[in-house]
């Protein structure tokens, strides 16, 4: 690789004619008061160089500045009179070299905010589309409203805003203004959900995207997750004893059992009925019970008709004896909130934590585990295989049946 040339910085006082050296020419000038010199095997190239050092001396000479550019006579005319309209308003000073930078500044700022005279649409109009999009994407009711929570306010704020008006400090501040560090992560990731429809990913709505990139280019906020509490056996007996006493049984045995999440039972419900004796999802002979695709949403590609959940004998027990007494399983909020007051726990989802949890302290198998709850090997490995509820309980817990139930005064 040949040796880059040192640039020529100082004032060139002298320059030397091309002589033929060895295998290639060279001349010598002086620059600063040192002799310095400049070789090429192509003569016509060398004497190039020679020239502009004669007319750089030339100009040196006279007071001028003369620089090496690519820009064209016309273009070194305009960037002077940028220059002179960037003095005038104070952004930088002609005769400080130090504030050339400023130029490079105000085309990035001219860049940064351009925009082209095509209307872009308004942000709510944009969240419209975007809800109407997720909407048709079969996500789950909570999710949608998770949806509906961070990105419509969000649109409602900046409602007279046009799409491509929203910076990317704007959609900080509106992050940070949530006091819910799980609140702060969970808007990042709506938002930016949003911002990259927009740009056009899975947008119908949009001919050309509406957006060249997502405005959000910062960090997603840390998040400080609380640990995983499930009831203990001791709790779940309290539990199973008030749910008993003010008619909400069948709902905390099921969920105990079946590990289904809460907005899967609403939908198991909702399709099927809460009597136990007439669900077309339960089937006793295979001793299974069928979440279909318009229960279970949160599936992988391999789960498009659903999941099956297998029947443990003992919660087999507990659906016979829900059919025998004529006792349902529907959700009363209500109700439930009553009986989760009998044990305080921080956090949400305590029957699915406790259900999930018990299955694998009993079973001892993440795979057969995960299967069941509808979620990943991954999942059960980080979050519960360290939950502090002893194995002893999960094994008294699939050892209570109806019967040992009544002997001990719960139901």
């Amino acid at each position: 690789m040949a040796r880059q040339a040192k640039p020529i910085s100082g004032v060139v006082e002298s320059v030397g004619k091309i002589r033929p050296y060895k295998n290639r020419y060279r001349f010598y000038f002086k620059e600063s008061g040192q002799i310095r010199e400049r070789a090429l095997k192509d003569k016509i190239e060398l004497e190039r160089t020679r020239q502009l050092l004669i007319r750089k001396m030339a100009a040196e000479s006279a007071g001028l500045s003369n620089q090496v550019t690519w820009l064209s006579a016309e273009q070194i005319k305009q960037a002077e009179i940028v220059f002179q309209k960037l003095a005038n308003k104070g952004w930088l000073d002609l005769n400080d070299s130090r504030t050339a930078s400023q130029l490079v500044e105000a085309v990035d700022w001219f860049l940064d905010n351009y925009r082209e005279v095509e209307n872009k649409p308004f942000i709510i109009d944009c969240y419209e589309f975007f809800i109407r999009k997720q909407e048709e994407s079969g996500l789950s009711p909570q999710t949608l409203r998770d949806y509906k929570r961070f990105v419509r306010r969000f649109a409602e704020k900046y409602k007279d805003r046009r799409v491509d008006e929203i910076n990317g400090q704007e959609n900080r501040s509106w992050i940070n203004s949530y006091k819910s560090n799980a609140a702060r992560f969970n808007c990042y990731g709506y938002l930016y959900a949003f911002w990259n429809f927009c740009c056009g990913k899975d947008n119908a709505y949009a001919e050309e995207p509406w957006l060249v990139r997502n405005p959000i280019n910062f960090k997603k906020p840390h998040r400080t997750t609380n640990d995983i509490e499930s009831y203990t056996f001791s709790e779940i007996k309290k539990l199973i004893k008030r749910a008993n006493e003010i008619g909400l049984l069948g709902y905390v045995i099921f969920r105990l059992f079946s590990m289904i999440r809460y907005d899967e039972h609403l939908r198991f419900v909702k399709l099927a009925g809460t009597e136990i004796k007439d669900n077309r999802f339960i089937n006793f002979e295979n001793k299974t019970i069928h979440l279909n695709s318009r229960v279970y949403l949160k599936r992988n590609q391999t789960e498009h008709r659903g999941r099956h959940l297998k029947i443990h004998p003992v919660f087999r027990a507990w659906l016979d004896y829900f059919i025998k007494n004529g006792i349902g399983i529907g959700y009363v909020r209500t109700l439930d909130e009553n009986v989760r007051r009998v044990i305080i726990k921080s956090g949400t989802n305590h029957y699915r934590h406790t259900a999930i949890t018990m299955h694998y302290k009993r079973f001892q198998r993440i795979d057969e585990t995960a299967t069941q709850a509808g979620t990943s090997d991954g999942i059960i490995r980080k979050d519960y295989l360290n939950v502090n509820i002893q194995r002893a309980d999960a094994i008294d817990f699939y050892r209570l049946t109806p019967e040992k139930a009544i002997a001990l005064n719960l139901i």
